[in-house]
C-alpha cells in the first residue's frame, strides 16, 4: 500500500488497497513476494509481451469447430487487447482516484515501475521504485488558473504515463492506439462514475471536464475525449457503448462486451455469449467491475 493514499481506502476503494505498492514493501515480505515481479519496460518488450499474451491465451478454450478451421488459438490482437486491460485498469483506477480526491500524482513513469504478473501472465500489481518516492501533490496555484491550464496541470502527467504504455503495445500487432486508449477510457469512465455514486461529484468534475475537452491546452488531441456514446436502439432501449471496439469478440468464448459498439442491434442473448474461462482469472474483473472477464 502507498501510505500517502491511505485516506482513499474506505468504501469501494478499499478493494484497491494493494493494487500499488513500493519495492521496499515487497522486499519486506518473504522470498516468494519477489517472484514474478518484472520491470515494466521488460514486460512491454516484444519478447516478454509475446510470452505474456501466449500465457494469457491458454485460459481460453477453443471450440472444436474453430480449432478445426484455424488450427490455432484465439486471435492474437484480441488477446493483446484483453491482456492490456489488466495493465491499463491498474494504471487508470487508483491513480485517478488519488488525482481527483487527494490532488496527488503517482510517479508511474515506466523507468520507476515494476509489474507483478499473476496467473495467465496478467498484471496484478504495480510496484514503484523506491527512488521515485510515492508521488507529489498538485501545485495549489492551479486552482486560480483558467480551466484549460488546470486540466493540463492535473492530467498531463497522468496521460503521459498511459501514453508511454500504449506506445509500447501498438507495435506488437496491427491494433491502433485508439483501441488501447478506449480500453483505458472504459476504466476512466467507470472510476469517475463510482466516485460520483459515493458523493464525490465535485471532486470528479475535472475528469468530466477532461472527457468533454476535444483539444488539450498544449494543442494535442485528447485521447479520452467523449469515450462513450449515448444511443438508443431500434427497440427503444438506451445504451452507452464505447466508441471503439476492443475486439474481444474475436475470442470465441468471451463474445461481445456489454457496452460493445458492434452489439447494439444484436439480440440480448447474443450479446453475452457463454464464457468458459477459469474464474480465478477473473478476480480483477470483480475488483474493477468491468468487462475484463
Amino acid at each position: 500500500m502507498i501510505d500517502a493514499l491511505s485516506p482513499l481506502f474506505a468504501g469501494p476503494m478499499v478493494a484497491y488497497r494493494d493494487l500499488i505498492t513500493t519495492y521496499t514493501q515487497v522486499q519486506e515480505g518473504d522470498e516468494a513476494s519477489l517472484q514474478r515481479v518484472v520491470p515494466a519496460r521488460d514486460v512491454l518488450s516484444p519478447g516478454w509481451l509475446a510470452a505474456c499474451i501466449a500465457a494469457h491465451g491458454m485460459q481460453y478454450e477453443t471450440s472444436s469447430a474453430d480449432a478445426a478451421s484455424h488450427h490455432s488459438g484465439p486471435d492474437e490482437q484480441a488477446l493483446l487487447s484483453q491482456w492490456s486491460k489488466y495493465l491499463l485498469s491498474s494504471m487508470v483506477s487508483l491513480p485517478l482516484a488519488a488525482n481527483l480526491l487527494l490532488d496527488h500524482q503517482l510517479p508511474l513513469e515506466l523507468r520507476h515501475l515494476s509489474l507483478r504478473l499473476g496467473e495467465h501472465g496478467v498484471v496484478t500489481q504495480l510496484i514503484l521504485d523506491d527512488a521515485a518516492g510515492q508521488g507529489a501533490s498538485l501545485p495549489a496555484e492551479i486552482e486560480s488558473a483558467d480551466e484549460a491550464t488546470r486540466l493540463q496541470a492535473r492530467f498531463q502527467g497522468y496521460l503521459a504515463h498511459l501514453e508511454a504504455v500504449i506506445e509500447r503495445l501498438v507495435p506488437h500487432t496491427a491494433l491502433g492506439p485508439k483501441v488501447f486508449w478506449s480500453n483505458a477510457a472504459h476504466y476512466f469512465v467507470y472510476i469517475v462514475g463510482m466516485l460520483e455514486e459515493q458523493g464525490w461529484v465535485a471532486q470528479a468534475a475535472p475528469a468530466r471536464q477532461l472527457m468533454a475537452t476535444r483539444i488539450l491546452a498544449d494543442g494535442r488531441r485528447n485521447p479520452l475525449y467523449q469515450p462513450v456514446s449515448d444511443v438508443m436502439d431500434r427497440h427503444g432501449e438506451r445504451h452507452t457503448p464505447r466508441k471503439v471496439c476492443c475486439v474481444r469478440y474475436r475470442i470465441e468464448c468471451l463474445g461481445y462486451c456489454s457496452n460493445c459498439p458492434l452489439s447494439i442491434e444484436r439480440a440480448p442473448a447474443r450479446r453475452a455469449q457463454t464464457r468458459r474461462v477459469d474464474q480465478r482469472a477473473n478476480s480483477r474483473a470483480a475488483l474493477i467491475g468491468s468487462d475484463l472477464s
